[in-house]
């Protein structure tokens, strides 16, 4: 019943790190009504918002205030 609420995705701070080969962003997750959402679950909607290969090259590495999140994907899965 909780995965029927909405969770919103807002991309900010998106750069290209061409020494990693990597594509890096932060994220603000709204999610009102929930009390968290999972990152496995923040993994599929970034693999279909950025058209993504593979959902494993996604890092997500810190989430601050449940909204903030910096992501990391390679080269290989990032398109």
């Amino acid at each position: 019943m909780a995965h029927t609420k909405v969770v919103t995705i807002k991309t900010r701070k998106f750069m290209t790190n061409c020494l990693l080969s990597r594509k890096q962003f932060v994220i603000d997750v709204l999610h009102p009504g929930r009390p968290n959402v999972s990152k496995a679950e923040l993994k599929e909607k970034l693999s279909k918002l950025y058209d993504v290969k593979d959902p494993n090259s996604i890092f997500v590495f810190k989430t601050l205030s449940s909204r903030l999140i910096l992501v990391e994907a390679n080269r290989l899965g990032l398109a």
